[in-house]
């Protein structure tokens, strides 16, 4: 008997260990990182994000209650084999990570601000992940490209989209959107209508 207690023994204390492990309350976004160009070889601008949503809860009430204390933070990453985690980010710093990486690799340099450097202003107007029989995700954005403070070129973009499953359909789905309307992004669009 005493040799069965301490060959289970140790199995009770490793399942307790685990059970009482936290869990990573942030969402992991794996974000699809577009092939190397030199399309804007030679420009440069200043990033600005601004956070418009009307409401900032980016889980619905039923999506909330699948997730495991969510904190608002997400875990982000390229979609790449064996990619590391590059950071925590709260919603604003997410997006400006991921516009940051696409467009670096396409030639944009960015900059601090200055009086004659073109500011490229991202506003935040919906993004949500809800469950209401299945995933439903919102996301749209705003591309305005200022200079000097007047608006010279804006550009609106969105997408929706909706999958049924478990939670990590859910997540899959909502990276992939997320990879979407980043890419989705024209700015070379807003170049040509500012004529810079």
């Amino acid at each position: 008997m005493k040799d069965k207690i301490l060959i289970i023994t140790p199995f009770l204390l490793l399942v307790f260990l685990f059970s009482c492990t936290p869990k990573d309350p942030s969402i992991r976004i794996d974000y699809l990182v577009p092939s190397s160009s030199t399309e804007f070889n030679g420009k440069a601008v200043s990033l600005k994000i601004a956070d418009q949503r009307e409401d900032k809860n980016i889980l619905g009430p039923v999506a909330f209650g699948k997730f495991d204390k969510f904190n608002g933070k997400f875990s982000f990453a390229h979609k790449t084999k064996g990619a590391p985690l590059l950071g925590i980010y709260d919603a604003p710093q997410l997006f400006k990570e991921a516009i940051k990486t696409r467009l670096s690799k396409q030639g944009l340099k960015f900059v601090d601000p200055a009086k004659k450097i073109p500011e490229l202003l991202i506003v935040i107007k919906t993004f949500s992940l809800e469950y209401k029989g299945s995933w439903k995700i919102k996301i749209s954005l705003e591309a305005h490209l200022n200079i000097e403070g007047k608006l010279v070129s804006r550009e609106r973009i969105n997408t929706s989209s909706e999958t049924s499953g478990f939670k990590s359909h859910g997540i899959e789905q909502f990276e992939n959107s997320f990879s979407e309307i980043i890419n989705k992004l024209n700015i070379n669009r807003l170049f040509k209508m500012s004529k810079i």
